[in-house]
């Protein structure tokens, strides 16, 4: 198995059982203990060393960490056996103690003396094991807890501690070997291309053929200071400075310059020098040699070039860019980290930044990364993070493994976007997307509720004695169609509102008579549910600058739901008054109340809660969405109380107060009255659907004194005007072929038509259609299914 192999099921078995070793007999664990000797004296490097190490600890001692103590040249080192590496030198004084009294000690926080007294969180015990060569080394075993092994255990960890340092050793001196050999090489390779000698004072006295070969220069030329002319001259005057500098200090050193070849380019070239000294300890001269680094100059250059727009990139970067070393460890972030969290980059340091993930998002976050570094492939995943605000934030992060020249890994380079914003969006339109298909669902529920009865209807009034159900019958089919009528007035309404296509025809109106008409509305749904209304007298001084139909519009919605959303017999009162120029009324039941989750949505469009929902006598649930809206068009505010479901509800509507004035007068009686309805008035009905027109043509003749056609096309109803000349025309709109604004603007055009009184009656009602109907020479504008008694009074004013 090589060392990657291994390396993966090293960290598939760190997720193994905790301690599942320390359970197997006494012969099975020091068998597996030898097979982890051996593991670890075949190790490639240190860092599959500790692998091997985290995992025996993991796995025989239950342990939460390794500790590493190499005499006093380094910290300690804490090696969690989750993985990282971390400085730890709040233990340093205690490793270099048990190293000097060569023994192995055992230390518990808890255990209240004073060598517990130095260990701080998370190590709560501490396992000490003097090893290596000479006690110049301490491994030691962790725990986030009281020790949890046996004395048994306990003498096995001892024994993993010292091949842990006899492993590390070996590994040290390998290194060590590998880097002679590579001294090596380069020597031998510096050798190939410059070695000269000088004098105490840098001259020159004997010659260098290596020298003259690379340079060009002559035997004379190098003689004395002649070789230094050699030297670029951009470099010559930092060249001597630190020439002399050495040569006083009397120590090795390296200079970097450039130098002209023998084929006069110039190239950079690593002078090392070192002092040789008499028996007495001076400086007899100096051996200097030379090395050609223009390749790695270049490549220096290159890689300054990378990091510096690397750094440019991430410091301007309104991402989180982060960078973690082959540990795991965040070695570099960029400011808008810090910026996002309101914390110092040095806090979020090598692990620091673990804490600044959410407890439900870190285990999968981290695990992620942790497979992505371990398989050395893309990572992404998203998580919540504390910002600087102590709000969490959502993060989608993304990493690449990057490589160094040699192929070996060298971390991940990593980016984090903040997506708070598009995850509330997608939040709001899963939100709006359940609610369209709730209000849908509602939809068609309140049309088939209407529909139901009227379907029942028509066959029986066709059947044999069904004339004796007429008057009954058409009784109730007036009432489901008035319903349907309702919904589809809200929809319009709704919809006008939040296109911005409503305009509020505003005038002093006293708020006394707009709350009377609405009571005046509602009051056959409250008293159908035998609910009591309490009234408070208003005062004839509130007067307010609106819109009287849509006030009243208002209120009857919110008495419509009190009845609604009561049960049968219940209390429901109306209450207005003063406060500070601003007129209120509070509108309160004790009916079933609203859930403290829904509250805050009550105004929502397409937002019903399903226990109201079931106990409601019908109604699109868009009620209150109409009374926000035609509330705030007027300036006010509107706001819903309660306690909870069951507890009842209160809305509470404030609207400004109109300047003090005198009451508005009430329009004056014409001398004359009404005008009576014209004898045998002539009526043309044009209508595509021919049910309709022969529906309307025969309500026409019912009411008495009218002369009815009916055309079913645009040219039809041309025809029929020179030939029928009527006084009215009902048009339909919305017609194929011809429509009816085209028959409307032809028949403007023609002076013998002038008279003529053009009504709309269409199905379109939009602000935009009425403009467009004004605009072909309608005189009046009616909507489908249209009120009766007001096509009766239009007709008779005609």
């Amino acid at each position: 198995m090589n060392k990657t192999d291994e390396t993966a099921t090293l960290r598939h078995t760190l997720q193994a059982e905790v301690g599942d070793k320390a359970r197997l007999p006494l012969p099975a664990r020091l068998q597996w203990l030898a097979t982890v000797q051996s593991r670890l004296a075949g190790a490639d490097d240190e860092a599959h060393a500790l692998d091997i190490a985290r995992d025996a600890a993991w796995r025989l001692g239950q342990a939460h960490a390794i500790l590493l103590f190499r005499s006093n040249r380094t910290p300690c080192r804490l090696l969690p056996t989750a993985g990282g590496d971390l400085p730890c030198p709040e233990l340093h004084g205690l490793a270099a103690q048990a190293l000097a009294d060569g023994q192995v000690i055992l230390v518990n926080r808890d255990a209240g003396d004073g060598a517990g007294a130095a260990l701080s969180d998370p190590v709560r015990s501490l396992l000490l094991v003097p090893a290596g060569r000479g006690a110049s080394r301490a491994v030691g075993i962790c725990w986030y807890r009281a020790c949890p092994v046996d004395e048994d255990n306990r003498t096995l960890l001892e024994i993993l501690c010292r091949a842990i340092a006899a492993a590390l050793e070996q590994l040290d001196v390998v290194t060590h070997r590998r880097m002679d050999d590579q001294r090596f090489r380069v020597l031998v390779e510096g050798v190939a291309q410059a070695i000269w000698e000088a004098g105490l004072d840098g001259a020159v006295s004997t010659d260098s053929p290596t020298w003259r070969a690379w340079t060009g220069q002559s035997l004379d030329q190098m003689m004395g200071q002649g070789w230094m002319e050699a030297i670029h001259p951009d470099d010559r005057a930092e060249f001597e400075s630190r020439w002399n500098d050495i040569r006083q200090r009397r120590l090795p050193s390296d200079l970097a310059f450039r130098l002209r070849r023998a084929d006069d380019s110039w190239s950079w070239t690593d002078m090392r020098t070192a002092p040789l000294f008499n028996d007495d300890g001076s400086v007899q001269k100096w051996v200097c040699m030379n090395m050609d680094i223009t390749d790695r100059k270049c490549a220096e250059e290159v890689l300054h070039r990378s990091e510096t727009r690397f750094r440019a990139l991430a410091e301007a970067s309104p991402a989180l860019i982060w960078q973690l070393d082959p540990a795991g460890n965040v070695v570099y972030l960029n400011p808008r980290y810090a910026e996002l969290t309101g914390r110092s980059k040095q806090s979020l340091m090598h692990a620091g930044w673990r804490s600044l993930l959410h407890p439900d998002d870190a285990p999968v976050y981290l695990a992620a990364l942790a497979e992505a570094r371990s398989l050395r492939r893309r990572f992404q995943c998203r998580a919540r993070v504390r910002d600087c605000k102590g709000q969490w934030s959502w993060l989608e992060s993304y990493g690449m493994p990057f490589f160094a020249a040699q192929g070996g890994y060298a971390g991940h380079v990593c980016m984090s976007i903040d997506i708070s914003e598009s995850m509330a969006s997608e939040k709001a339109l899963r939100d709006a997307d359940r609610r369209k298909d709730e209000f849908l669902a509602t939809l068609a529920h309140e049309l088939r509720n209407p529909l139901a009865p009227l379907c029942s209807a028509m066959p029986m009034m066709g059947r044999p004695g069904g004339s004796r159900l007429a008057d009954r019958l058409q009784q109730m089919m007036s009432r489901q169609l008035d319903y349907i009528v309702r919904l589809v007035d809200d929809l319009m309404d709704i919809s006008r509102i939040t296109r911005g296509r409503i305009a509020l025809r505003c005038a002093p109106t006293l708020l006394s008579d707009v709350l009377q008409g609405a009571v005046e509305t509602s009051m056959p749904l409250i008293e159908n549910a035998h609910h009591r209304l309490n009234r408070s007298a208003v005062a004839d001084s509130i007067v307010l600058d609106a819109d009287a139909v849509r006030l009243t519009q208002v209120f009857a919605n919110l008495l419509n739901n009190a009845a609604r959303y009561t049960s049968p017999g219940g209390q429901i009162w109306l209450h207005a008054y003063e406060e500070e120029n601003m007129a209120i009324v509070s509108v309160r039941d004790n009916g079933i109340g609203i859930s403290p989750q829904m509250l805050p949505r009550v105004f929502d469009i397409f937002s019903q809660e399903r226990e109201a929902a079931s106990q409601r006598q019908g109604g699109l649930g868009i009620g209150l969405t109409l009374v926000a809206n035609l509330v705030r068009m007027h300036g006010g505010s509107v706001e819903a109380k309660s306690a909870g479901l069951g507890l009842g509800s209160e809305f509470i509507v404030r609207l400004p107060q109109a300047p003090k004035m005198a009451p508005p007068a009430e329009d004056d009686q014409a001398g004359g009255g009404t005008a009576g309805e014209d004898a045998n008035q002539r009526v043309l009905v044009v209508d595509d659907n021919r049910d309709a027109a022969e529906t309307l043509s025969m309500l026409l003749e019912f009411m008495g004194n009218k002369e009815v056609k009916v055309a079913n096309d645009g040219l039809s109803a041309l025809a029929e005007m020179e030939s029928f000349r009527p006084d009215v025309v009902l048009l339909d709109i919305g017609m194929p072929g011809m429509d009816g604004n085209e028959v409307a603007r032809r028949i403007r055009q023609q002076p013998q038509f002038a008279g003529t009184r053009l009504v709309a009656l269409t199905g379109w009602g939009q602000d935009e259609d009425r403009r467009r109907t004004q605009e072909s020479g309608f005189d009046h504008h009616l909507t489908k299914p249209v009120d009766l008694a007001a096509l009766q009074t239009l007709l008779a004013n005609l």
